[in-house]
Order: structure tokens, then C-alpha cells, then sequence
């Protein structure tokens, strides 16, 4: 490292670098952060917002050929540069997301470091339960954060260094965070090993931007762009005269508390930066050794200063940003050849598939990597479904042969199984993601002219994007009712029931549709005492009644209160926590808790689609023509938001559709063949025309019925409840639909589809050759159950 030069322009009593070696310096400061990690051949760590990977080689070189270095970061373009850069470390991997969500397994990292992403942070306690989840015992966080208390400048007015150090930590999300991470580990029962107070001067504020990774003139800036306004103009005066000094503390924390330990009552006073003999140096130490220089009076640098010094620039004061010609970000948008709002199904394989053929595309998700789906829809559901249904096996587990003792359901493996899948797949869209090269942009998107969109970042930055062409792919989300005391009663939603913080002992559900009934059922299954009230005159009121009765059936039979055809007129909360409900004809129902299940609303609000010249319906769909074209040019929408029906096959053909016409195409919502399934024990799946809508739309009809029980299969699973039917035209023996009700009825309804979009006739499932035994080769039987047409 090069040695202080004494400057000739400044106090003689503050020693500088030029600029060459104030950034040899920033380098010793971050080997000095990964040195106090303690990293060990072999290890496995990562580098949370690794941006363009500067330091995960330094790493690397520390875990050595038998150790792994993950490198995570939201920003796509960030990785990419850093895969550039790092293509021949083997040891390193890369991965899109952030301290909230680490694309990581439980367990299986030896060390994570944070550095000066840190103070971007908008949840510590999410922080730090996430990095617990990923550590193995005895693992170490490793943060640094700037120490906004010593942030000055070397001039003759120390308070005003002081309001300037305000003013900065006013510009950064959680100027405290570190502490705050701190208290939060120490309060979990964990052991902090260290606390090193640091500190750096640098020359002016382009050394600042180039060690510190300030960016000048961008909404992201803690410093240098922040600065430009009015109010501060004489503070930046100021600066341009002196050198700009910044502190850093590092905070390392073991994952694993160990006996002998320092007290939790001596770890918070660490945590306040009190002196005391566990810290390399004491911040407070430090801070009276920085004030000393700020004001001339010190008689050298510091030991603990020495070569952290940085030397002005000869010949003048550093440029301001003023100086220079800079359009505010609203007058230069990023082009894209695609612009995606939503990362939902629909919206993140378009973007991915564009993106691949080498087109430029971005992709604004609010937060949920995904999409609703695999984060909370779908695929959470159908994980707890799974294990409603394992529930239901163990207490029937006599009937198998087998003695099975307890069984009983932990909220806690629940949940942690349940996000196990979740971030599984949420890894895995990430990944997808970065190799699409696709532009992730975690934000909150807003129109402000025709394909043009404004998005507020996390960290409040904003960008400004515009898309040759733009698909509006933002969903749904619960929708709940004007019901008088609804909101204030504190209710659960399918999103927040997922949370799984405990099962409720008693459960009153809102809404007997696909949401309501799965929920209901699942948390039968759990033990919960449920009741489920639904306004329509039934259950799945799109269904068939007699449908609808066996489904009934089956939910009386699990011990389900159904009440339908009665509205809820009123929901309180009193003191002990009791949730009651008064329904309109005056009786009253007592839970636990309630879940509001009563269908979806889109998320069109707060989009500024006046300003994009997009049409919504009354209900706030995005108005779309058969194609998917909304009211504006060049411009899309997918998924539900689209009015498409809500299920995740749909949006992915909705994808295709648009795919096709961004290249020239006129694919077409129009017939399609949409099967779904309800994933109630037994399953419900269904596929085109039910029997009353059929005579409705003046077919004439054949209708084939079979119980479930005749199935060879159904009686070797044990599962025998449901019974299924199929509704045929007469006159030309095409299936017009079928609903199965009974074990692996979603599997099986394919076949049925397949069959109607082959344009086969009825009798080609009675006549196949299918395994035996199978659920499938029910088909055989049901078919079986028709009448044929005379042969001639």
C-alpha cells in the first residue's frame, strides 16, 4: 500500500493519498471485512447483494477449490456483468434475489456477508430470520454498514459536518440497521464475536463514488445525487473544499450461541458502539479520534487511521454535479423492445421466451418472484392439501393394515414444508430469470404515458422504462366485501391464512367457491372445527347441483357446518379474541378466526392505466379484444387481470396467444377447451360443458353416470367417495364435457380432454385398451353406461 504523503494545500495536520492509492486502500478495508469472517477452506458462504461480483474472487481465493461462493443480487443486469467477469471461478455461483428472499436451502452456508447493501434494507427481523434459515450452527453474519455519526467533513465548522452526516442518513433507508440486526440477534439468544469500528477519508467525492459505490446523479445515491437540490447547495459548497470522511462498523454474528459467552446485557452495549475491550476499536474511541482531526486539534493521524487517508485533488475543488449538462431521469426512459408489468405466469415466461431470442426485455414484479401462484396461490395450497390428505391416511391408516401411533399436525412442519416448495420454486424462477437475461426490476410500476411506466424501487429510487411493446400481466388479489365490521374484525385472506403462524381451533370460512371449499376441507383435515357459509343457494354454484350434493355430502361426512343460501350481515372481534359472525337471518356463528374467500378483484388500481390510454371494465379488468389487445396501441394484457378465467393453465395460454401476435400471428381465446380441478378429497375436475348448460345451449344430450365405488382401482386406494358423469351429443356422439368427482380425478380428466379436442367419439374411451387398475380405466365403465347409436 502506498504511504501518506503530507499535503501542502491543508492542514498539516491531516496526512493524504493520491487517488491511486486511496483506492488500494478501499481494497484493504474489504479484505479486512473478509478476513473477520473467519473463512475456512471448504466453507460455504454468500455474498448477499454481490452486485457486479467485486468481491466475491476475494472469496473465492478464501474457501479455496472445496468451498462454494453463491453471489445474490436483484438486479439481473448486476449479475450478468459479474458472470462476465467471474466466468472461469468455478467455485462461484450466481443467483437473482435478495436479503428478504436468499435463493438458498435451509442450512447450508457456512458464513453470509453483508456489506454496504445493508442500509437498503427495508425489514431487519425478515433479514435476519432469512440469513438464521440459510446458516448452519455455528455460522457467522458478517455486516458492514456506514457509521453515519462520523460521516463529516474536514472544514472549520463542525456542526455543520454534523447536519451534513443528518442529512445524508436521512437519504438511506435505515441509516441504524446494523444495531438494529444486532439487538434483533442478541435478543434471539445469539452470540456477537466482534464489532470493528473503521474509518476511511477520501479526497473528494469522486474517490467517494468509486470506493463507496456511490452513484452520482441517480435516485439510488445516498451522497453525491442527493445533493443537487436547493436546500443544500451551501453544504455542497462546503464540501467542495475539504475531503469527505466516512465510517464503517462491521458487526459479525454466530448463528449458534455458545456457553461462556459474552451477557446479552454486555452484547447490546457492543450493539450501542460503547467502548469495550471485545471491539478492535471502539467506535466511540473512534468518533472523539475523527472529531480531533475535523477540528485541527489532533497532533497526527491516528494509528487506526493511518493509510485511510485520502489527498484532494491538486488544482481545485472536485466538480459538482451541477457542473455538468443532466437530464432528471423523467426525460430519458430505458427502451426495451418488450416491457412486462407482472411477473406472473403469464408475464415472466413471455418475458423469458423474448428475452432468449435476444430481444431487450424488463420485467416489473412488485416482490413476489413467480408470481402469485407459486408464492401464494397454487402451489402453497396444493402443498398443505397434500398434507390435509396424509392427515386423513394416518387416521384411516387401520383400514390399510397399519398401526400408526399419534400423527397429530405441528404448524410449524406445516409451514416450513410448505416453504420448502415455495422457495424451491421461487429458486428456480430466479435462476430462470437471470439465464433468460431477461431485466428483473423489483418495484412498483405506474403509467405515465402510452407503453411508459414510472417504477418506485425499494430502496425509493425510481426508473423510468418504455417498451415497444407492453403486456400488463399485474393479477388479482382477495377480494373483500363491504361487510360492516369486516376490516376492523381483522380477517384472514387466502394470502395471509398461508402464513400458518398457528392452526385455529375453530375456523369459520366465507365463500363456498374453489378458495372456500379447499380451505375449508384442508383445515378439517387439520383438526380445526370449520364452518363454512356460503350466500348462493350451494356449494361451487358453476357446477351441476347434483355435483354440487355430492360434494356437500362428502363435507358433512368430514364433520363440515355448511350453511348456503344465507348472507353475512355483520363480523366483531371482542376483547378475548373471539371472532362472531351475524348472518342476516339473525343466528350466530363463534371462531377463532375467519377466512374471507369470496372471489378475486384485479390489481388495477394505482397502475395509471388513464394515463397508458388502457380501458377498464366496471369490475377493473383490463379490456381486451380475442387477442389480448387492450384499447391502446402495442399494448397487452394477460392472466387474470385480462378476465381471463384464474387458473395458472389459462395464463400460460395466454402467453401463447401473445407470443404468436407479437410475432405477426392471430391466435385467439376464442373456444378454447379449459379444464380445471378442485382440489377437495376427493377431487372435482371438470372439463367443457356441464349437463345444464348443455340443454341450455339446446343440445340434444346423452348423460353417463358412474359411482366411483365400481372402479377397480378406487376400491384398492380405499378411496371410494364421488361418482362420476359425462355429458354426450346425441347426434354426434362427441363428448361435450365431463366432471369427475373421486380420487386423482384431475389426472384423469386429460384423457377426456384430449379426447374432445381430437373431436373423438364417446365410444373410443368405452372401446380403449387402458391399465388396469388405474382410475383412468373408469373411463371403460362410464362410456360403458351409454346407449350406442344402431349400427346400420
Amino acid at each position: 500500500m502506498s504511504q501518506p504523503a503530507t499535503a501542502t494545500t491543508a492542514s498539516d495536520q491531516i496526512a493524504y493519498l493520491d487517488a491511486a492509492a486511496a483506492t488500494a486502500v478501499g481494497l484493504e478495508y474489504k479484505q479486512r471485512f473478509v478476513d473477520a469472517l473467519g473463512i475456512e477452506p471448504g466453507h460455504a458462504v454468500v455474498d448477499i447483494g454481490c452486485g457486479p461480483g467485486t468481491d466475491l474472487g476475494r472469496l473465492a481465493d478464501a474457501v479455496q477449490a472445496g468451498g462454494l461462493v453463491v453471489g445474490v443480487d436483484r438486479d439481473a443486469q448486476m449479475l450478468a456483468e459479474a458472470g462476465r467477469r467471474l466466468a472461469d471461478r468455478p467455485t462461484i455461483e450466481l443467483r437473482a434475489g435478495d436479503a428478504h428472499h436468499l435463493p438458498l436451502a435451509d442450512a447450508s452456508m457456512d458464513r453470509a456477508r453483508m456489506d454496504r447493501v445493508l442500509m437498503h434494507v427495508a425489514n431487519p427481523a425478515n433479514v435476519l430470520a432469512e440469513v438464521r434459515r440459510v446458516l448452519r450452527p455455528g455460522g457467522v453474519f458478517g455486516m458492514a454498514e456506514p457509521d453515519w455519526d462520523t460521516l463529516a467533513v474536514a472544514d472549520e465548522d463542525v456542526r455543520t459536518s454534523r447536519r451534513f452526516a443528518r442529512f445524508v442518513a436521512g437519504r438511506v433507508r435505515n441509516p441504524t440497521i446494523g444495531r438494529e440486526l444486532v439487538r434483533l440477534s442478541v435478543q434471539a439468544g445469539l452470540q456477537v464475536r466482534s464489532v470493528e469500528a473503521v474509518a476511511v477519508i477520501f479526497r473528494d467525492f469522486d474517490t467517494a463514488d468509486r470506493i463507496l459505490g456511490l452513484r452520482r446523479n441517480s435516485a439510488r445515491a445516498v451522497v453525491a445525487g442527493e445533493l443537487t437540490e436547493a436546500a443544500v447547495q451551501p453544504w455542497l459548497q462546503r464540501l467542495a473544499d475539504g475531503p469527505l470522511l466516512a465510517g464503517f462498523t462491521f458487526y459479525l454474528v454466530t448463528a449458534q450461541a455458545r456457553r461462556g459467552t459474552t451477557s446479552p446485557r454486555d452484547q447490546l452495549h457492543l450493539a450501542d458502539g460503547a467502548a469495550s475491550p471485545r471491539m478492535d476499536t471502539p467506535t466511540s474511541a473512534l468518533r472523539r479520534q475523527t472529531r480531533a482531526i475535523l477540528r485541527g486539534t489532533g497532533s497526527r493521524v491516528p494509528s487506526e487511521l493511518a493509510g485511510w487517508v485520502g489527498r484532494r485533488a491538486s488544482g481545485g475543488r472536485r466538480r459538482l454535479p451541477g457542473d455538468r449538462e443532466e437530464r432528471p431521469v423523467t426525460d430519458q426512459p430505458e427502451e426495451f423492445d418488450l416491457l412486462v408489468v407482472g411477473g406472473g405466469k403469464a408475464g415472466k415466461t413471455l418475458s423469458m421466451d423474448v428475452a432468449r431470442s435476444g430481444q431487450r426485455v424488463a420485467m416489473v414484479e412488485r416482490g413476489m418472484i413467480g408470481g402469485s401462484c407459486i408464492n401464494v396461490a397454487c402451489i402453497p395450497t396444493k402443498a398443505l392439501v397434500t398434507s390435509a390428505r396424509a392427515a386423513r391416511h394416518l387416521r384411516g391408516a387401520s383400514a390399510l393394515g397399519l398401526v400408526v401411533e399419534g400423527g397429530g399436525v405441528d404448524v410449524d412442519l406445516l409451514r416450513a414444508h410448505k416453504q420448502d416448495v415455495v422457495e424451491g420454486m421461487v429458486a428456480a424462477n430466479r435462476q430462470q430469470f437471470l439465464d433468460s437475461g431477461l431485466h428483473l426490476v423489483i418495484g412498483q410500476a405506474r403509467f405515465v404515458g402510452p407503453r411508459t411506466v414510472r417504477v418506485s424501487l425499494a430502496d425509493g429510487a425510481e426508473r423510468l422504462l418504455r417498451g415497444a411493446d407492453v403486456v400488463i400481466n399485474t393479477g388479482t388479489r382477495p377480494h373483500l366485501p363491504a361487510v360492516p365490521g369486516l376490516v376492523e374484525a381483522g380477517v384472514l385472506t387466502s394470502d395471509t391464512l398461508l402464513r400458518l403462524d398457528r392452526l385455529p381451533a375453530r375456523l369459520v370460512v366465507l365463500g363456498g367457491g374453489t378458495v372456500g371449499v379447499e380451505f375449508a376441507q384442508m383445515f378439517a383435515s387439520f383438526g380445526s372445527t370449520v364452518t363454512l357459509i356460503e350466500g348462493g343457494p350451494r356449494l361451487l354454484t358453476r357446477e351441476d347441483p347434483d355435483v354440487s350434493d355430492a360434494v356437500m355430502r362428502v363435507f358433512l361426512d368430514d364433520g363440515i357446518d355448511v350453511r348456503v343460501g344465507i348472507a353475512v350481515a355483520r363480523i366483531d372481534r371482542d376483547v378475548a379474541g373471539t371472532v362472531r359472525v351475524t348472518l342476516d337471518d339473525g343466528s350466530l356463528v363463534t371462531g377463532d378466526d375467519v377466512l374471507v374467500a369470496v372471489g378475486r378483484e384485479p390489481v388495477t388500481d394505482g397502475l395509471g392505466l388513464d394515463a397508458a390510454g388502457v380501458r377498464v371494465s366496471e369490475r377493473g379488468f383490463v379490456v381486451v379484444d380475442e387477442h389480448l389487445r387492450t384499447s391502446a396501441e402495442r399494448t397487452w394484457a394477460a392472466g387474470d387481470v385480462a378476465g381471463s378465467p384464474q387458473f395458472t393453465h389459462v395464463a400460460l395460454d395466454d402467453y401463447r396467444i401473445i407470443r404468436a401476435n407479437l410475432a405477426g400471428g392471430q391466435r385467439s381465446t376464442a373456444d378454447r377447451l379449459i379444464p380445471y380441478t378442485v382440489f377437495t378429497t376427493p377431487e372435482l375436475a371438470r372439463v367443457g360443458l356441464t349437463e345444464t348448460e348443455a340443454r341450455r345451449a339446446g343440445h340434444d344430450i346423452q348423460v353417463a353416470h358412474l359411482p366411483v365405488a365400481a372402479i377397480p382401482r378406487a376400491r384398492t386406494l380405499r378411496q371410494t367417495e364421488g361418482r362420476w358423469k359425462a355429458v354426450v351429443d346425441t347426434g354426434t356422439d362427441r363428448i361435450l364435457g365431463a366432471a369427475l368427482l373421486g380420487a386423482e380425478a384431475g389426472e384423469v380428466i386429460t384423457s377426456v380432454q384430449l379426447a374432445m379436442l381430437a373431436g373423438m367419439p364417446w365410444t373410443a374411451l368405452r372401446d380403449a385398451v387402458i391399465t388396469h387398475p388405474t382410475m383412468a380405466e373408469g373411463l371403460n365403465l362410464l362410456f360403458a353406461s351409454l346407449r350406442s347409436r344402431p349400427v346400420r
